[in-house]
């Protein structure tokens, strides 16, 4: 608790202020008298710097950002020395729908394939970026695996209107014939981090998807400039949505959205396409 305490201060301390700052230093040190004195596993030590470090990163500077990801791959990196897997998952997080308390009612959460600026620094500037190349290949690809194998059993699919996570949806349903509703829902769009989280006008939007997106359900309530953009508070935003969802009828719902909206949500950061259930009740 006083390696994590001391580690996240300074992080915090330095990320704010600079690394010459008294309290940053003080803490830092404090980080280390606390390693040399109870003798911490050198992984041990640095998982837990780089988890403070990628947190303070993602709350400054954004998950896009690449101090972000190389700080959350350091610490995967020294988790995974310890001989631990990295698919271990917080208490409100589970892998298959059948842990899920609730089953067999459950909400599963489907983070958006690889978009532009999750690869390209520049597009962190640009508003709703589209997804790449290699990103429509992880969502057609993910239709076939446990995503998809969600939204075949699920009665209901919401989707982020941002694009990134719009086109992803689109290819998880494929050709599905069976009864599903899809609606996109503004409450679980990305936190913002930048002009990337920043939405596109609804009509704008409509114009440049595939024609078929228009019959989803959600379009006629969501306004033309739907996206809550540098004064979003996703706390307050995200309790909205877990009230709004537990109003629904629906048994199984899958969500397709972003990162930092499912980590602030269940304590977990998903990869492109990667999927996570939850409780129906949610939080």
């Amino acid at each position: 608790k006083l390696l994590a305490s001391s580690s996240a201060w300074g992080a915090a301390n330095e990320r704010k202020y600079g690394s010459r700052n008294g309290d940053a230093r003080s803490s830092w040190d404090r980080f280390h008298a606390h390693r040399k004195r109870h003798l911490f596993d050198d992984d041990l030590t640095w998982m837990v710097f780089n988890t403070c470090w990628q947190v303070v990163n993602e709350a400054f500077l954004g998950s896009s950002s690449s101090h972000t990801a190389d700080c959350a791959e350091r610490a995967e990196r020294h988790f995974a020395q310890l001989g631990a897997s990295s698919l271990a998952l917080p208490r409100r997080a589970y892998r298959t729908p059948e842990e899920v308390p609730s089953f067999p009612r459950w909400v599963a959460f489907v983070r958006h394939a690889q978009a532009g600026h999750n690869v390209d620094k520049a597009l962190l500037e640009r508003p709703d970026n589209a997804l790449t190349e290699v990103g429509n290949e992880q969502a057609i690809a993910a239709r076939e695996g446990p995503a998809g194998d969600a939204v075949r059993a699920a009665d209901l699919l919401l989707s982020s209107p941002l694009q990134r996570a719009v086109e992803t949806a689109r290819h998880l349903l494929g050709g599905r014939e069976a009864p599903l509703r899809v609606a996109v829902e503004a409450l679980a769009t990305e936190r913002y981090s930048g002009p990337c989280d920043d939405g596109s006008p609804k009509a704008e939007l409509l114009d440049r998807l595939p024609a078929d997106v228009a019959s989803w359900e959600g379009w006629d309530a969501l306004p033309e400039h739907w996206w809550p953009g540098p004064k979003d508070n996703p706390q307050r935003r995200i309790g909205e949505f877990c009230e709004a969802l537990r109003g629904r009828s629906e048994d199984r719902v899958v969500v397709v959205t972003h990162g930092g909206f499912v980590q602030r949500l269940i304590g977990c950061y998903l990869e492109n396409c990667e999927i996570v259930y939850s409780d129906r009740g949610l939080p």
